[in-house]
């Protein structure tokens, strides 16, 4: 690795772990500077804007995510539903993140600013899935576990799906982390999402489960506290 990206690697890497444990919004520049003992020229060498730095942080989270799960998928003998199971799960940002990181990045969300971000991260994701969740839906056709006319279109409209799904989610946790009613809200929308992909491949019913159960309550739960413990260090710090 070159010393510039050796350098960029370094700064991504302290952001991560201080919006992590601060959260976005807490954080500033001169932590990260502060972190690494560094100066601004040698920070703004590389970034623009703190949005710049989680605008990278979250797009090399999501690609070694996605490298890893697709490798895992294509390695499974397995039969083409759970292999979509799997290939889906992979966007569901609620399942994969930290709390304190999601956390963290559904406050850039709250103040309206992270439309670039989604966007990006958005043809990111369906640029290296595409191809995978095609595969499978030829696959499950040749199974005969699924009905699907048009597997590379549909394979776009899942992923689109899931990534609205994801947004809705998101925007429904930010403006209801107070209530105690919030997480089931949100495990409502993402059970008929999953009921929705059934419908659109023609697979068995009860055949498609993206996600477990208890496992989501505990995210959604920790996610909610954190988003709790960041809005009562605001208010307290004003």
């Amino acid at each position: 690795m070159r010393k510039g990206e050796e350098s960029k690697k370094k700064i991504i890497d302290a952001a991560e772990k201080l919006f992590a444990r601060k959260g976005y919004a807490n954080t500033s520049v001169q932590d990260v500077l502060d972190e690494l003992k560094i100066s601004k020229g040698g920070f703004y060498h590389y970034f623009d804007t703190k949005m710049e730095l989680l605008a990278e942080v979250c797009r090399r989270r999501a690609e070694e995510w996605y490298a890893a799960g697709i490798a895992h998928v294509r390695g499974m003998r397995a039969g083409a539903v759970e292999r979509l199971n799997a290939a889906l799960r992979l966007m569901n940002t609620l399942d994969r993140e930290s709390p304190a990181l999601l956390g963290a990045m559904t406050e850039v969300g709250l103040a309206g600013e992270d439309a670039a971000v989604k966007s990006e991260l958005r043809e990111l994701t369906l640029g290296m899935l595409h191809p995978l969740v095609e595969e499978i839906l030829d696959s499950g056709v040749q199974e005969k576990q699924f009905v699907v006319r048009r597997t590379g279109e549909t394979a776009r409209m899942l992923i689109l799906l899931a990534l609205d799904v994801n947004d809705l989610a998101t925007a429904q946790i930010l403006a209801n982390h107070h209530s105690p009613e919030c997480a089931y809200d949100v495990l409502e929308m993402l059970d008929t999402y999953r009921e929705s992909v059934e419908t659109l491949v023609n697979a068995p019913y009860g055949s498609i489960s993206l996600f477990d159960m208890s496992d989501m309550v505990g995210t959604l739960s920790r996610l909610v506290s954190s988003l709790e413990e960041k809005t009562r260090g605001r208010s307290e710090g004003r």
